[in-house]
């Protein structure tokens, strides 16, 4: 009866959020110190990389090293450039950590497509297909187009969330985990809350979100100091219902990164 009341005090809120051109630059003209060394023939790659490094974001070609832009996202920033598709040379999506935004850039030349003001702590976005999932911790969860930048509804949720949802491939939820007791099962498009799971586990315990496989959700709750508990949840055909298919499982160390399905088996990295 709890769970019931809990799933009717998640909302969809009408609204719409807009992408945005890039910010003014500041007057004057930057200029990237950089060296390169190599003791090896470059290759004939024609590709580009970004990368991460000391609260900038860096654009550079993947053959000779060259030093093609910069952007400045913050010292705050722990979310690595992401490629919005697979294919090489594609727009890779970047986090302003400081600005609390998400920003869209042209790999080759840091030209910015849409830039996108979040403007609340949120936790590293999910790339899901089209969209650009991102939970935030007053509560919400946008679910962003990802050719514009542009979001409508969001689901407001009674608790804050400092992780991201999981998203299951060939089902319609995502199981998005509150900041403690609840996880919440969310359909996808139209981002209604089907119903909730009492996980009862603590405040931000959960750091990586839930992951869908062989028809078992995985839930890993940092529970002790030096441990964590591995919920594995059934659910029926549909990815609902939830409930325990065994007892927790302990396993050394805290999961602080997401884990990889392959094929038949759950791959986990523990910190320890």
């Amino acid at each position: 009866d709890i769970s019931k009341k809990e799933r009717g005090l998640v909302k969809v809120i009408p609204g719409q959020l807009l992408g945005q051109g890039d910010l003014p630059s500041p007057a004057g003209q930057r200029i990237v110190l950089t060296g390169t060394r190599t003791t090896a023939q470059p290759r004939s790659s024609t590709g580009q990389v970004v990368v991460l490094a000391g609260g900038a974001v860096y654009g550079f070609e993947a053959a000779k090293g060259k030093v093609l832009w910069r952007r400045f996202v913050g010292f705050e920033t722990t979310y690595h450039p992401t490629p919005l598709q697979s294919a090489p040379g594609f727009d890779v999506l970047v986090v302003e950590g400081k600005a609390q935004a998400l920003v869209r850039i042209r790999t080759a030349t840091g030209e910015v497509v849409w830039r996108l003001p979040i403007s609340e702590p949120f936790s590293n976005p999910q790339i899901w297909r089209n969209r650009i999932l991102v939970a935030t911790k007053s509560g919400k969860l946008i679910s962003i187009n990802s050719e514009d930048g542009s979001a409508s509804d969001y689901a407001k949720f009674p608790m804050g969330l400092s992780v991201g949802p999981g998203i299951a491939a060939q089902r319609s939820y995502m199981y998005q985990v509150g900041e403690h007791t609840n996880l919440y099962i969310v359909h996808q498009d139209t981002m209604a809350c089907t119903e909730v799971y009492n996980l009862a586990h603590a405040m931000d315990t959960v750091v990586v979100p839930p992951v869908l496989a062989l028809g078992h959700l995985f839930v890993f709750e940092n529970i002790g100091p030096d441990f964590c508990h591995l919920h594995v949840l059934k659910t029926d055909s549909q990815g609902l219902k939830l409930k325990p298919a065994q007892s927790p499982k302990r396993l050394d160390g805290h999961v602080v990164t997401a884990p990889v399905v392959d094929r038949q088996r759950l791959i986990v990295t523990t910190d320890l």
